[in-house]
């Protein structure tokens, strides 16, 4: 529940230009780590480390263009879920 409540304020704040390139990596990262709690029963440490790298490696694809080389870049929902520009 707690994750399906951080993608609707992900989603609200989609073209925020303020809030969204600077809050929005740390609600991913937390709405991660509640996703991964929810499905993976592990330390809450092992969690917290793994969301972070899921964090940083979808913020080297953003770096390196990877939704326009996939040509994802017209997709809202693939945008919405993994971002489109580095920040």
């Amino acid at each position: 529940m707690p994750a399906a409540l951080l993608f609707g304020a992900e989603a609200g704040i989609a073209h925020d230009a303020l809030l969204r390139p600077y809050g929005g990596d740390l609600l991913t990262t937390v709405m991660l780590y509640c996703l991964l709690r929810s499905f993976w029963a592990v330390p809450a440490a092992r969690t917290v480390w793994t969301a972070l790298l899921v964090s940083y490696l979808i913020e080297a694809s953003q770096y390196a263009h990877l939704l326009a080389r996939l040509s994802l870049l017209h997709s809202a929902a693939v945008r919405l879920v993994v971002g489109s520009q580095f920040e």
